[in-house]
């Protein structure tokens, strides 16, 4: 398999396919991977055979080096769309220790025999020191997987543990490691023509199965399905099988989703050529269930047992928040719709992807923080451990909620207009039109009133002529059409409350780190505690870091969000810059952001502060640029700036 073959070779048969026409010598190839022309002829073998069976000829010439003939072009056009759907796929040789990291996991992932530290050495070009100290990293990124790694002296590494979730860690290291959305068939591992026939196959038996069983998926969820199934096929024909205990397996038999997995085995059979146990039925039916919009099996959860979890979460919310979900109808519904299924996919380990994961624990960090209360009790209720994709669903809901409860807190207009009564008129016409249901009255007044009149703290001014004095609140100066300013009144009234207190009182320069110079999530984790203790004491520190939950705390953009479940007595935000990459639970780390805030008196202050922050790590460009020039004054303008 092209995948397979080692960074050096897929360099050059990279060079090949995209320079067909050129000669090259091993000189040339032995300074473009910085190896000797020795090694280079070594690698050359694996090519030959390589380009044989895809329709092409290597031919080397003394004094002329290397040239690539192309016999069979329908032949030569698979081995093409790969570097042409992704060249950089398999091809970049790890420049540095994250990458190796992942090069590691996913070679160990690939392979079904085990590798040496040395081979690994050999491969990557690096120490075999060095690799030892990726494994290390390597094994904390596993566990986040309930998997090992097994290392035998003699024979190698392997990755030990429950098949399903090595699958799962398939999924994630080669098909969801994107920041962008994807389709299977697009995929440079399923890029090539026979592999595409496949796709293409396993999709329309999928889709034929859920029609004939009344089952409905998302467009999201039927792509990952393809996925899931892809990879079922791939590691049964190695022979590495599902196991699950014989209880689930008899829960599962008279299912519909259990039915649907049989009839969908019967058009896998006619295709591939594998053994699929009534384990991996099983687990093709646990993968219709959870991933399915409705489906016939009830929840085995009582009304009375949802009823009851959700009092206890809008308690524990109103005493902390003090906000208030009691009377929500629509959260109710959504939640009594959406834990009982989110239950059974956390105790199978099928969690339902979220394709914008990061983003919503980016965007709303208000609805992260009442979120893990909900979180806490229902890990309580149900013995489970909640998973971040599930999380981002939760954090959405609670969102909507606080939404609709922010709008009732309507904001003023004060309009100034100086152009005369029939302009006025007009524009008042225009923005009540455009925002009567979402303010609570437009007020005008005289340009000379401003210095006496009485400005609540959410107010916005309008304004068709300069005004003579700083205000506290937003003003816009409109100087064409009203309607042209229509987005940036939107913008401002989405807001909440602007921050009345200086931005350095509840991050001051003390809690600015920048640079922490560690190596690992557990001792960042303790530096961050002394970090802390040097603030809020020891004592408070310890429970502070107790109540975070750091599964859910990475955000993208390499930055972690940490909240707590306990409150310090003083509001604060800290900021921390790594000094080299931490490897956190799925992702890489450089910044860490954190925050106790809710015991600020006046919530929409809270808001406005975590919209603040949550605006700064959307922007990629902030972020870089403190984490490049790490300096205070810089963060809080930045900060106040967004």
């Amino acid at each position: 398999m092209l995948e397979n073959l080692t960074p050096r070779q897929q360099l050059f048969l990279k060079y090949f396919i995209t320079h067909p026409e050129l000669n090259i010598t091993s000189m040339e190839l032995a300074q473009l991977a910085h190896v000797t022309t020795r090694t280079v002829k070594t690698d050359m073998k694996e090519l030959y055979e390589i380009f044989e069976k895809h329709g092409a000829e290597l031919y080397s010439k003394r004094g002329e080096g290397y040239q690539l003939f192309i016999k069979n072009q329908k032949l030569f056009s698979a081995i093409q769309d790969i570097y042409r759907t992704n060249e950089h796929s398999f091809t970049a040789i790890p420049r540095n220790h994250q990458e190796r990291t992942n090069y590691i996991i996913r070679k160990m992932l690939t392979v079904d025999y085990p590798i040496t530290i040395n081979e690994f050495a050999e491969e990557l070009y690096v120490s075999s020191n060095t690799i030892k100290n990726d494994m290390r990293v390597v094994r904390d990124i596993l566990q986040n997987y309930h998997l090992q790694i097994d290392v035998s002296m003699n024979e190698g590494i392997v990755i030990k543990g429950e098949e399903m979730q090595k699958r799962r860690c398939v999924n994630d290291f080669f098909f969801q490691r994107s920041n962008t959305n994807f389709f299977v068939q697009d995929h440079a591992l399923l890029s090539s023509e026979q592999n595409q026939k496949e796709v293409r196959f396993i999709r329309e038996a999928l889709l034929h199965v859920l029609n004939q069983h009344a089952i409905r998926f998302s467009d999201l969820s039927i792509q990952n399905m393809v996925v899931h199934i892809i990879i079922m096929i791939r590691r049964c024909s190695f022979y590495q099988y599902v196991t699950l205990p014989e209880a689930v397996i008899t829960e599962f038999l008279e299912s519909t989703s259990y039915k649907a997995a049989c009839d969908l085995k019967k058009m896998i059979d006619e295709q591939f050529e594998i053994i699929l146990p009534k384990a991996e039925l099983v687990y093709l039916a646990m993968h219709f269930q959870s991933k399915a919009i409705l489906m016939d099996n009830p929840s085995q959860l009582e009304q009375g047992d949802i009823e009851e979890l959700l009092y206890n979460i809008y308690k524990r919310i109103n005493q902390r928040f003090h906000l208030s979900f009691f009377l929500d109808q629509e959260l109710t519904s959504f939640l009594k719709l959406h834990i009982p299924p989110m239950v059974k996919r956390l105790k199978t380990g099928l969690f339902m992807r979220n394709p914008l994961l990061y983003e919503t624990l980016r965007r709303y960090p208000y609805a992260v923080s009442v979120g893990l209360e909900a979180v806490d009790e229902i890990e309580k209720c149900f013995q489970v451990t909640m998973d971040e994709n599930e999380f981002a669903y939760l954090v959405l809901y609670f969102n909507l909620a606080i939404s609709k409860k922010r709008k009732r807190n309507k904001k003023r207009i004060i309009l100034i207009c100086g152009h005369g009564r029939p302009e006025m008129i007009l524009t008042l016409n225009q923005l009540n039109e455009k925002f009567g249901t979402e303010i609570a009255e437009i007020k005008t007044i005289d340009v000379f009133e401003l210095e006496t009149f009485t400005f609540q703290k959410n107010d916005i001014l309008v304004t068709t002529i300069p005004i003579p004095v700083e205000l506290e609140i937003p003003v816009i100066y409109v100087q064409e059409h009203i309607s042209d300013y229509f987005s940036e009144i939107s913008d401002i009234l989405d807001r909440p409350g602007e921050l009345h207190q200086d931005l350095t009182m509840y991050l001051p320069e003390r809690l600015f780190v920048k640079q922490l110079d560690v190596t690992g999530k557990q001792a960042c984790l303790l530096s961050l505690e002394a970090v802390l203790a040097s603030e809020i004491g020891e004592r408070e520190a310890k429970k502070f870091m107790a109540g975070c939950r750091f599964d859910l705390a990475e955000i993208g953009n390499d930055i972690i969000l940490l909240h707590s479940l306990y409150d310090v007595k003083d509001p604060f935000v800290a900021y921390v810059r790594a000094a080299a990459p931490i490897a956190w639970n799925r992702q890489y780390i450089k910044t860490i952001i954190i925050t106790s805030l809710n015991h600020i008196r006046d919530r929409e202050t809270t808001e406005y502060l975590f919209e603040m922050i949550s605006r700064w790590c959307e922007d990629k460009e902030y972020v870089q640029k403190i984490y490049a020039n790490p300096n205070y004054q810089n963060l809080i303008e930045s900060l106040k700036s967004v």
